[in-house]
């Protein structure tokens, strides 16, 4: 769950998503699974490339950067760090999680990889999320073989830091449009440094409130995004959603996910 920190601001749009041609969505499978396989094969000229052509969305990203951290466990942390550090550029799902909840930071931990840990919590992983055993990164510190002292000391510095941060960050002015096929949200941040910010859309039924995907987002939103005016983020919806969404009234927030 987000946590929404000091002033979040809800607003309503209307707007009706535009169908996309099938060769889209064919195309964006293809580049989906190459970039896998050449996550796999430690082929970081190719996945740079596919990158480079294709918007990939985050969990796709985060799903190939647990299989840089899975793939072979001789594999050196060196090589890790650069496919980490290409996928966590373009936006990739910071905590993501496997089929058994374990987060890509759980996984860092447990190989000992203090450069990814560190590169991680930088961009915001979420030190608190625990797995379907109910453990979180600490337990992982315990649970992982080879010195921990290093991988310890990043975490509880992050902590710290944090507390510090979170306090002072506020989101204002948050106004959207439509613009094509796209809704166009704007917004004001203050903190002190950059932030991991996420746009979350919902709808009402019947008192209750369904949350939508957001999946085809960019700009101003994802792991770090620097303080300032008019921050802007586009979430291609008609991508989302090529039969439209339910109804047309949707709400928005722009959150500061720090915890």
């Amino acid at each position: 769950m987000c946590k929404r920190l000091l002033a979040t601001l809800t607003l309503v749009i209307v707007c009706l998503a535009v169908p996309l041609p099938k060769s889209h969505a064919i195309d964006a499978m293809v580049a989906k699974n190459r970039l896998i396989q050449s996550v796999t094969n430690s082929d970081i000229a190719t996945a740079e490339q596919i990158l480079f052509e294709h918007a990939i969305d985050k969990w796709t990203l985060g799903h190939a950067l647990m299989t840089a951290l899975n793939a072979n466990s001789a594999r050196s942390e060196r090589t890790v760090h650069r496919l980490a550090n290409l996928l966590v550029a373009k936006g990739a799902h910071i905590d993501y999680s496997d089929y058994k909840g374990k987060t890509l930071l759980m996984e860092a931990i447990a190989k000992r990889f203090e450069t990814v840990t560190d590169l991680l919590l930088v961009n915001g992983a979420d030190m608190y999320a625990r797995d379907d055993e109910g453990r979180n990164a600490w337990d992982y510190v315990d649970m992982g073989t080879g010195e921990a002292e290093m991988i310890t000391w990043i975490l509880n510095n992050e902590r710290r830091m944090r507390k510090e941060i979170r306090d002072l960050c506020k989101i204002q002015n948050l106004s959207a449009k439509m613009r094509d096929d796209c809704v166009v949200i704007t917004y004001d941040l203050e903190a002190p440094t950059p932030v991991p910010v996420a746009l979350i859309a919902e709808q009402s039924k019947d008192r209750r409130r369904r949350s939508l995907n957001v999946v085809t987002v960019k700009g101003d939103v994802g792991n770090m995004v620097p303080p300032g005016k008019k921050r802007e983020i586009i979430w291609e919806i008609a991508k989302d959603y090529p039969s439209g969404v339910p109804n047309k009234q949707i709400l928005l927030d722009v959150i500061v996910t720090l915890k």
